[in-house]
């Protein structure tokens, strides 16, 4: 069970101290139905099964290990044998025990800092949060090219080019290139290869943030 952020929208500042206690309860009092987790089991592996079958799918996946290898956020998502042999009593304990974990907490609201500090600090923070690795472009020596045979009409090309660590001073120019070549049906890559020439149905490029 991977939680990386929970938010919840409380409303009218009149109903602050029931969501709370009901924000509270649902992690604490947690209760897993076995039958309905096999049930997410099965539905999960049978849209994966669906997907493999889908072109576009498999074409967005090769992209994906051929950008992170290992780290593609396909091969870190449980697998089917995982998935199968979770058990509600393993996963429920895990839940009850979330807001134990070190975590933050934002609040906006008319409140003061005074007022909402002890309302919002749940748990105890023993528990210690996983480490996030940075997520990075696979590291090549030379050019490659990954294929995929597909009997289809449409042919899919992806080019990715690392670039390095991207300075926190830089994203700025980062999301306006990205808007520039790739911000949706008026982006210039869209608007000279589908639009103006008719070469392709879609067309796209992104310099990511880092």
């Amino acid at each position: 069970l991977h939680l990386a952020r929970e938010r919840a929208d409380l409303g009218l500042d009149q109903s602050f101290e029931p969501t709370m206690a009901i924000l509270v309860d649902w992690f604490r009092n947690a209760k897993l139905d076995p039958q309905e987790l096999e049930k997410y089991a099965t539905n999960t592996v049978s849209r994966r099964r669906d997907q493999l079958a889908d072109p576009s799918f498999r074409g967005f996946a090769l992209a994906e290990f051929a950008r992170y290898g290992k780290d593609s956020s396909f091969l870190q998502q449980p697998s089917n044998s995982a998935l199968k042999k979770a058990r509600a009593p393993d996963l429920q304990k895990r839940v009850r025990g979330l807001l134990d974990v070190r975590h933050s907490v934002e609040y906006y609201g008319p409140r003061s800092q005074d007022r909402v500090t002890a309302m919002l600090t749940l748990g105890d923070g023993s528990g210690k949060p996983g480490v996030r690795k940075p997520k990075r472009f696979r590291s090549l020596k030379k050019t490659t090219v990954y294929a995929l045979d597909a009997k289809v009409a449409k042919a899919s090309v992806d080019f990715t080019i690392p670039l390095g660590d991207l300075p926190d001073t830089d994203r700025a120019k980062s999301a306006f290139i990205t808007e520039y070549f790739g911000g949706g049906m008026a982006g210039a890559v869209f608007q000279e290869i589908r639009e103006a020439r008719g070469l392709a149905y879609s067309a796209w490029g992104w310099l990511t943030e880092g």
